[in-house]
């Protein structure tokens, strides 16, 4: 019981700052919906439908995310420190040429996004000032991945 109860304590300490991450991406969405909740439903639809445009990048960033906490996984079992911070990188150069790419894509198509999701075009002005913030977000979420990962638990 007392080794169920240590590897539940160690599953926690790693999965708490996942979930506080997740909160806090959720929060960001809710103040976005209650801060131009005042502007009407126009609005709040065309913040909603772009919501889900942010949301599959911060997706695509995760995916590198998880794969890299894989390898570094693998390299701490190898006790490999250089090659720890290689990966990390690694990683940090995929997301931020993910994000450009996504980001590229989703400036070129925008123009086809209010008749998509059927909401006004103020949709995209949302849009181009989240977009902004993809980036250093991408970089969070790696590195704090990173953090959870060489954590000592």
């Amino acid at each position: 019981m007392k080794k169920m109860d240590s590897l539940m304590k160690k599953q926690l300490e790693l999965s708490f700052p996942s979930a506080v991450e997740y909160i806090i991406m959720t929060l960001i969405s809710m103040v976005d919906t209650f801060a131009i909740s005042s502007l009407g439903s126009i609005v709040i639809s065309a913040v909603g439908a772009m919501a889900s445009i942010i949301n599959f990048l911060n997706l695509v960033t995760k995916s590198v995310q998880v794969s890299n906490n894989v390898l570094m996984a693998r390299e701490i079992g190898k006790n490999n420190i250089e090659k720890i911070k290689i990966t990390t990188g690694t990683a940090v150069f995929l997301a931020l040429i993910f994000q450009i790419i996504c980001i590229l894509i989703t400036i070129i198509f925008s123009g086809f996004l209010p008749q998509i999701f059927k909401v006004d075009r103020i949709c995209l002005t949302y849009l181009y000032i989240r977009l902004i913030g993809t980036i250093p977000a991408a970089i969070g979420t790696i590195l704090s991945g990173h953090e959870r990962t060489i954590r000592k638990v």
